[in-house]
Order: structure tokens, then C-alpha cells, then sequence
């Protein structure tokens, strides 16, 4: 999907995306749930982020479609959601009609959300 500056529902412009993916704690979330999905507490285990940093990243990170989340129930019947990445590649395109970003995802996510269950 190629996205030249405009929003379309949750698609973010290519300012957004550069700004969300220029962060270093989305970067960093990224990162750590790229092979393995995490719950919350995990990541912030793993990276050292506060868990409210946490927390706002995964939720733009999910809201711009590249981390996606699945609600499971734990042995003492505690929801919890565990995130993974669905990003593949970013592309960046500078021309005539300005910079483009295309945006590859993994939208089966069969193989991640096999580990979920």
C-alpha cells in the first residue's frame, strides 16, 4: 500500500510513518517482538521501556497496521493481549511528486499467531 501524505482511516500519511518509525522506542518495540509475539510485561522486561511508553507505542504502532494483537486468557483468568510485528519492509521513494513510502505487511500472520496459541 503506498501512502503519498494523506490519511485513510487508520493508514497513516508517510509524515506519520517516518515520524512513528523514526522513534526509537517504536523502533525498539519493533525489534524485540519482530521473532517471537510478547505480552506487554515482556517487552518492557526485554527492552527496559516504562510499560505507559509501552502501551502508547504498541497502540500507534497497531493503529498504523504494523504490530497486530490477539486477547488470550491466562491460567488464573487474566486477560492479556500479546503483540507481534506484521511489518515486512518500508520503502522510501523520493521524486517528482515528493517522498512515498510503501508499506509491505504480513496480513495472513499465520505463522505468528500458530505460536499464540
Amino acid at each position: 500500500m503506498a501512502r503519498n501524505g494523506t490519511s485513510e482511516n487508520s493508514t497513516p500519511s508517510t509524515d506519520e510513518l517516518l515520524e512513528l518509525l523514526g522513534d526509537r522506542y517504536a523502533r525498539r518495540v519493533l525489534r524485540t517482538i519482530l521473532d517471537e509475539p510478547m505480552a506487554v510485561q515482556q517487552i518492557v522486561e526485554t527492552t527496559g521501556i516504562s510499560k505507559p511508553t509501552a502501551y502508547r507505542r504498541l497502540d500507534q504502532l497497531e493503529r498504523a497496521g504494523l504490530v497486530a494483537s490477539k486477547l488470550l486468557l491466562d491460567a488464573g483468568g487474566n486477560h492479556y493481549k500479546q503483540y507481534w510485528t506484521t511489518l515486512e519492509s518500508v520503502t522510501l521513494r523520493i521524486g517528482e511528486d515528493g517522498v512515498t513510502t510503501t508499506v509491505r505487511t504480513d496480513r495472513t500472520q499465520r505463522s505468528r499467531e500458530r505460536r499464540l496459541s
